[in-house]
């Protein structure tokens, strides 16, 4: 009777350390109401959908168990529209006409700073025609 009853406890013990993500978003972009979007992750060489949710009035959500951090695309149908990582813990995701934000958990929030560096660098380089020709042609 007692390895019994220390199965069952064992069970519930194990059960819940079990990780859970928890995906919160919100979307200012009209076109995406009334849309499915999904959350694909690469196996082998294809990309498996893991989980989806309708935007409905700007929000979304998902939830599930997870065993390990998975880096994922979020799509409409079949249009990438961003990289995050899923992991154990709540994900806020931010979709505006101008920008992408995931924040949340540690692996995303250094992907999403690293992102905006990658980001401020590319626009520095595309002004460095425009910055090279105002010095040195406007200032000879």
């Amino acid at each position: 009777m007692n390895k019994i009853v220390f199965l069952i406890v064992s069970l519930f013990v194990f059960a819940s350390c079990a990780s859970e993500y928890q995906i919160k978003g919100s979307s200012t972009v009209a076109r995406l109401d009334g849309k499915m979007l999904y959350v694909k992750v690469p196996q082998g060489e294809e990309l498996v959908n893991v989980d989806s949710a309708e935007v409905v009035h700007g929000m979304f959500t998902m939830s599930g168990p997870i065993d390990s951090a998975v880096i994922a695309t979020l799509y409409m149908d079949d249009q990438s529209i961003m990289p995050f990582v899923v992991e154990n813990g709540n994900i806020d995701i931010k979709i505006e006409n101008a920008s992408i934000n995931v924040s949340g958990t540690p692996l995303n929030d250094l992907l999403y700073d690293f992102i905006k560096k990658k980001n401020s660098v590319m626009e520095a380089i595309a002004m460095a025609p425009f910055l090279w020709y105002d010095f040195y042609i406007k200032h000879p």
